[in-house]
């Protein structure tokens, strides 16, 4: 990444209605998305404060993607993947599907087994008001989002951001889990676009959000899977370089 600092004027502001009023979250999408510290987060969040980080989010959102060690970049890791479509079968049978087994698939036991444990290790107090951070891993990614952030110009980060961030790379984390540690940039698309956190800071329609503050969170989530589950933060941080700034 360049060393020059980006100009705050190449960043479109958002609007005052960007940031709607307290609301609770859909209970089908906290299902979908992991939800408990995405309820938790926002019970506690201030919009208007973090609304307050958003230019130095964005600005980081037009800084680029993220590298392995989950530094900002500028431009695209790598070129779009060419890939064969084959032809679609003439019938179901030519898919084997008279042999399928439809035991196969997850062991969700195992599964929310693997969540509850992720959370125990994680420390994360679902009875608290806030989501601060508490062990050495979390403290880092802490420091690493708010220097970031304050590389571009953004010092107006506060509890309300740490506690953000922190539920962000939480939820990712946890959808790694409830996903068989599977993520591509499909999945990475479809967090941002279902989650109540980003619905509540950047407005409930995907459509009608900045990209460059999607990608900024989003940016900042997959730094925090290198922290609190590093093994999943590098189908993250791919997945948040495909997508790039289309969400």
């Amino acid at each position: 990444m360049s060393d020059h600092q980006l100009p705050l004027e190449r960043v479109p502001r958002l609007p005052a209605h960007a940031a709607p009023p307290r609301r609770g979250p859909n209970a089908a999408t906290l299902a979908i998305t992991g939800g408990v510290v995405a309820a938790l987060a926002i019970n506690a969040l201030t919009v208007f404060g973090v609304a307050s980080a958003l230019p130095g989010v964005q600005l980081l959102g037009v800084a680029g993607g993220l590298t392995a060690a989950g530094a900002p970049f500028d431009g695209p890791a790598h070129a779009p993947e060419v890939v064969e479509v084959p032809e679609a079968p003439e019938c179901f049978g030519d898919f084997g599907g008279d042999e399928l087994d439809d035991s196969a698939g997850p062991d969700w036991t195992n599964v929310f087994d693997e969540r509850e444990a992720f959370f125990r290790d994680q420390q994360v107090d679902l009875s608290a008001p806030n989501i601060p951070a508490v062990t050495p891993a979390q403290r880092a990614f802490v420091e690493e989002a708010r220097s970031l952030l304050a590389s571009h110009g953004e010092d107006n980060w506060d509890q309300d951001m740490e506690h953000l961030v922190m539920a962000l790379a939480l939820n990712a984390c946890e959808t790694s889990i409830l996903s068989g540690h599977d993520i591509d940039d499909f999945t990475v698309r479809f967090y941002a676009a279902t989650s109540p956190l980003l619905a509540e800071i950047l407005g409930e329609d995907p459509a009608e959000r900045p990209a460059e503050g999607v990608t900024g969170f989003m940016i900042l989530t997959a730094i925090g899977t290198k922290h609190l589950c590093p093994a999943d933060a590098p189908q993250w941080m791919a997945g948040v370089d495909e997508v790039g700034s289309d969400w």
